[in-house]
């Protein structure tokens, strides 16, 4: 493991999936915990931004069963394939995904999230980079606290930073209340 005061960190790339790269990769090297700073997961919000809980859950009861439980995770890549990319998301549809999927990692202890498709021909930012910027400005640092339950489909993220209370709230269905 590198030096903590080292800007040099070495990971472990553990695709997304349900986690049997990554248990692969501990079963082939018992004591594989000492040579590596942070687990890499690609994409983990492959289907939906929520779909991230049940695939951290995954990673981190994997960490666990290894003795690995302090690691960090980064997300080396977030995004909804827009103009530039394979699928056809909206900018709405964009924003939405990667500022519910950096919220959700945010709480949950992801260390860093790496965005995907944020730049237009000619260098000029995709809207979704704009919505980055500000999502990132406003909850970098910011300590996660326990939210209130809200009730089914609702997400409700709130983090502390300073003095100021955060809170993040979201559903996936169409109803208004």
């Amino acid at each position: 493991v590198t030096d903590p005061a080292s800007p040099l960190r070495i990971e472990l790339a553990a695709p997304t999936g349900n986690g049997e790269l990554l248990r692969k990769h501990y079963a082939a090297a018992p004591d594989l915990k000492h040579y590596f700073d942070t687990v890499t997961a690609h994409y983990i919000s492959i289907n939906t931004p929520e779909s991230m809980l049940d695939i951290l859950g995954k990673y981190r009861a994997i960490m666990a069963e290894y003795g690995d439980t302090l690691k960090p995770i980064v997300n080396t890549e977030e995004g909804t394939a827009g103009p530039l990319g394979t699928g056809v998301a909206s900018e709405f549809a964009q924003i939405q995904a990667f500022v519910n999927a950096y919220v959700i990692g945010a709480s949950e202890g992801i260390e860093a999230t790496m965005w995907f498709h944020g730049v237009m021909p000619g260098n000029q930012p995709l809207p979704v980079a704009v919505a980055a910027n500000t999502v990132v400005s406003q909850i970098e640092d910011a300590v996660p606290i326990a939210a209130p339950e809200v009730g089914e489909g609702i997400y409700d993220y709130a983090f502390v930073r300073g003095n100021r209370r955060i809170d993040v709230v979201w559903t996936q269905t169409e109803k208004k209340t």
